[in-house]
């Protein structure tokens, strides 16, 4: 059996498979594992079967490994407070529309909270970053997903969408 694919899935839910043994392709829809099962185990028409990761996001995603800083809005006084802050998260991941970050924290987070996150990249100009955040997912091993909001989000999208750039 080869190693797993990596298939994007167009806004019709639709992916397009091909088989790395016979090089047959197929259009199939993948409707039904949206919310579910992203690694599957295709059988082909010439018996052979393989594995793919379906990448139902619409937006690139960059990894990464920056420190950063997270609390919740509702904790924050003022911006400054963000000042004297340590490190308490890492951010493994990042898209124009928002980011996943790692934390090893008491907080406990739930879908829906709103945070304020304070970052650095590792770009020629340092540029620094806070943004406000909502929480969309949380995962094992202190795995959060989140959403920027969009009230800020003019303001960043030069400096990320440069940094961004493959």
């Amino acid at each position: 059996m080869a190693g797993k694919a990596e298939i994007f899935v167009n806004q019709e839910n639709m992916a397009l498979l091909s088989c790395p043994h016979c090089g047959s392709m197929k259009h199939v829809s993948v409707e039904k594992f949206k919310n579910k099962k992203h690694s599957l185990q295709v059988k082909c028409v010439c018996t052979q079967t393989f594995n793919v990761d379906l990448n139902f996001r619409k937006r690139y995603r960059k990894q990464t490994d920056l420190a950063g800083y997270f609390c919740k809005i509702s904790l924050v006084e003022n911006s400054e407070a963000l000042e004297r802050k340590r490190p308490n998260c890492k951010i493994v991941n990042l898209s124009m529309g928002g980011l996943g970050f790692r934390h090893e924290t008491q907080v406990r987070l739930e879908v829906g909270d709103e945070l304020l996150i304070d970052f650095t990249l590792d770009d020629r100009k340092k540029s620094r970053l806070q943004r406000k955040i909502i929480v969309r997912h949380v995962g094992e091993q202190g795995y959060i997903g989140a959403e920027f909001s969009a009230s800020d989000q003019q303001l960043y999208e030069k400096t990320l969408g440069f940094y961004l750039m493959p």
